[in-house]
Order: C-alpha cells, then structure tokens, then sequence
C-alpha cells in the first residue's frame, strides 16, 4: 500500500511540473517517458491488487481448512473419550464378578 502511495506522489509531482509547450524531439520524447510511466504505475497497481485479493483468498481458504481441522479433531478426541469410557466400564463391571 505504501508503495502505491509513493507511486502516486512522483506521478502527481511529475504531471504538475511538466511542461505544457510543445516544442519539438526533447518535449515529445518526455511525453512518451510519462506515458511509459503512467502505463507502468498501472501495471504495477494492478499486480499489487490482483496479489492482495490472491492473499486474502489463501488467508480465507487457510481459515476454513483449520476450523475443519478442528471440528475433526474435536469430534476425533469425543469419540476416543467414549471408547475409553467404555471400556473402563466393561473393565469394572469384570472386576466385580
């Protein structure tokens, strides 16, 4: 984020101290070296967006599969706990025999 703000500054900075006249090969070849620019800060904005909304899908995606993990592991541990309960019971009810 920051660096599309730099970004955005130098380009500001740049279009306010450009010339307005058009007089000749020096004027027309800084022209095309802005548009070059602009094009490229585009670029640059777009890939930073389409990286921000890939990341906050892996984040999104990463959250899901670790409250399944949970669930499962929670359902996991109950069943563990009610074999075990089980069979101390059986073991008591042979005990008193």
């Amino acid at each position: 984020m920051r660096f599309r703000t730099v970004f955005c500054t130098a380009a500001a900075i740049a279009a306010l101290t450009a010339c307005d006249f058009n007089e000749g090969p020096m004027e027309q070849a800084g022209e095309e070296v802005d548009e070059t620019y602009e094009e490229a800060l585009s670029e640059v904005e777009e890939t930073a967006d389409d990286m921000s909304e890939r990341l906050e899908d892996s984040r999104e995606k990463a959250e899901e599969v670790m409250q399944q993990s949970k669930e499962e592991t929670r359902e996991v541990m109950q069943e563990t706990a009610e074999t075990l309960e089980k069979s101390m019971n059986k073991d008591q009810v042979g005990e008193q025999k």
